[in-house]
């Protein structure tokens, strides 16, 4: 069986209304005639094929009867039901034809345009011999526009057709229901009790169930067991008098030993006004030994604390900053020579420069240095070190005037013997060369 869900029903009860208007109001146009000039509007056949063979025509009442349109046609004209009175006689007539068209302009509605579209098939369990199906069917209906004087489309209704059809032998033998589910596969463990306190009465316990479930392979064709689920159960249970028994609390336990040590400062730099402390607390502890029956204490262990405190106002006066000493630059003024004759003989004199100690050399291979180095509280900017140069032929005299040696025997006699004059000459030639050698002088 079919079954159809109508979407939209507004405008066929709509036009349904309009075609009963339109009929009442033709016909009270002419009842009762004859008197007076009364028109009839009616339905003209054509006889044409061309999907409209009605033309709306008017005209009144007698032209209408007398011209034959009451039988036009093999009666094929439409128009409502009326009387007419010619020549004092009265002719009437009964409603011919669809008497809607009278108030459609004659003009013929358009069939629906009805569109069904495929067929499709719902789930279906297996070993099913048959699917329900179901179907859109889209159907475009017409109404009369007053307006426009024509049939319009409307928008397309959509109504859902359902049905039922055998599955092929095929599809049923495609669709054979799996063998039976196997069970589940369910493990319960055993309880186990967690931990409880001294002078406990119960205890809290769990257990674990493995719970192995199936999935239908349609590769393989069987039933294939997935990963065990596991599941954990909470309770509890009373302790036996045998555990209550062994289970009492021991004596109270020894407060613990705690030893705090002194504040000790640390290290801190001048003109500070606080200091970092330390302090070392020896805790002792006690953990009961079930085989001993008692107490026993535990090796101490050592926590340190971390602190500050402010110096005192003697400790910071004994501990302000030495004032910073700057020590005084200085430029070292360079030493001056004076050249004399001989090597090695110039006199190099050495200023006298406040912050500056200076320190000459000896003259040696034509050179002599002198360096210069700061006294305490001083620093030296420029030069330090001279190196001089020795000029050996300055300032010296002119070469002493020639003489001869006359041989005794060639001197005249004078009084003087030849061994005296000898020494002479040889005395003047010491006195001369002594001359000559003059000594440098430095003076610092």
């Amino acid at each position: 069986m079919i079954k159809t869900r109508t979407r939209s029903m507004k405008s066929v009860a709509v036009l349904a209304i309009g075609f009963l208007i339109a009929s009442a109001s033709t016909t009270a146009a002419f009842a009762g005639g004859g008197s007076g000039h009364v028109d009839i509007s009616y339905c003209h056949a054509t006889g044409s094929d061309d999907g409209n063979p009605y033309v709306s025509l008017t005209t009144d009442v007698e032209s209408f009867y007398a011209n034959g349109h009451i039988d036009h046609q093999n009666h094929g004209d439409i128009y409502p039901a009326g009387s007419v009175k010619i020549d004092d006689q009265e002719f009437s007539w009964t409603a011919q034809g669809d008497q809607s068209l009278l108030g459609t302009n004659c003009k013929v509605k358009p069939a629906d345009i009805v569109v069904p579209g495929e067929w499709i098939d719902g789930q279906y369990e297996c070993d099913a011999t048959e699917v329900a199906i179901t179907r859109e069917v889209s159907t475009t209906t017409y109404v009369f526009s007053e307006k426009k004087g024509k049939w319009v489309a409307q928008d397309p209704g959509i109504t859902v057709e359902n049905s039922t059809r055998e599955l092929t032998e095929e599809e049923q033998a495609a669709n054979v229901c799996p063998p039976e589910q196997p069970e589940d596969i369910v493990i319960v463990g055993d309880w186990t009790d967690g931990q409880y306190e001294c002078d406990a009465t119960e205890v809290a316990t769990t257990r674990e169930t493995s719970t192995t479930t199936y999935v239908y392979s349609e590769e393989d064709g069987e039933w294939v067991a997935q990963d065990p689920g596991i599941t954990v159960e909470n309770s509890t249970r009373e302790l036996t008098e045998e555990e209550q028994a062994a289970n009492v609390c021991p004596p109270g336990q020894p407060e613990d030993i705690v030893i705090v040590g002194d504040w000790t400062d640390g290290q801190y730099e001048c003109d500070a006004t606080e200091v970092a402390t330390t302090r070392e607390t020896s805790t002792t502890t006690y953990v009961y030994d079930e085989e001993l029956g008692e107490w026993v204490a535990q090796t101490p262990v050592i926590t340190v604390e971390n602190s500050t405190r402010e110096l005192t106002e003697e400790e910071q006066a004994a501990n302000v900053c030495p004032v910073e000493i700057t020590d005084t630059a200085v430029t070292p003024e360079p030493p001056t020579v004076v050249a004399k004759c001989l090597p090695n003989n110039d006199t190099v004199t050495l200023p006298a420069t406040v912050g500056v100690i200076y320190t000459a050399g000896e003259w040696f291979g034509g050179k002599l240095t002198v360096t210069a180095a700061a006294a305490e509280g001083y620093t030296l900017i420029g030069d330090a070190t001279w190196i001089f140069t020795d000029v050996p032929s300055a300032a010296c005299p002119d070469e002493p005037p020639a003489f001869s040696f006359v041989p005794t025997a060639q001197l005249a006699q004078t009084g003087t013997s030849d061994g005296t004059l000898g020494l002479a000459v040889l005395a003047m030639l010491l006195i001369s060369t002594g001359a000559v050698l003059v000594s440098r002088k430095v003076r610092a």
